[in-house]
């Protein structure tokens, strides 16, 4: 395995255990304070929602010092989750959510780090938006 692809599984692994400290761990001093910070947030709310909440790679593509991934995101929503327009109720359902990561490292560490994912399919999944035909 890559040093990418293992710095990328390592801060998978932090959410997979909700352990910030060893998240702050993978990013740089410069990207730290930002990137962790919405780390912690995501991950505090999500993982409140959805303990069982799990981060899975399916693929990686490496060019450089960047490395963009193909990842699903595994869980069930069984407890409240705060949004910004308040507190959504558990549905229990089992959500698998397809996402893409693009990591920038410097110096073995995470500098950047980007997420996009489709909102509406996430927010159908749990229940919180009815399904389209």
């Amino acid at each position: 395995m890559s040093e990418l692809r293992e710095l990328v599984e390592r801060f998978y692994a932090t959410f997979d255990d909700n352990d910030m400290g060893a998240a702050q761990a993978c990013f740089t001093p410069e990207g730290g304070e930002a990137g962790v910070a919405a780390w912690r947030e995501f991950t505090g709310r999500l993982k409140a929602a959805a303990p069982d909440a799990r981060l899975r790679v399916v693929t990686a593509i490496e060019d450089g010092e960047r490395i963009a991934v193909e990842g699903v995101l595994t869980g069930t929503f069984t407890a409240p989750m705060q949004t910004p327009k308040g507190q959504a109720p558990p549905s229990g359902n089992a959500f698998a959510l397809p996402f893409a990561d693009v990591f920038t490292v410097a110096g073995g560490l995470i500098a950047r780090h980007r997420v996009y994912y489709d909102q509406v399919d996430f927010l159908t999944q749990l229940g919180l938006l009815p399904a389209t035909g």
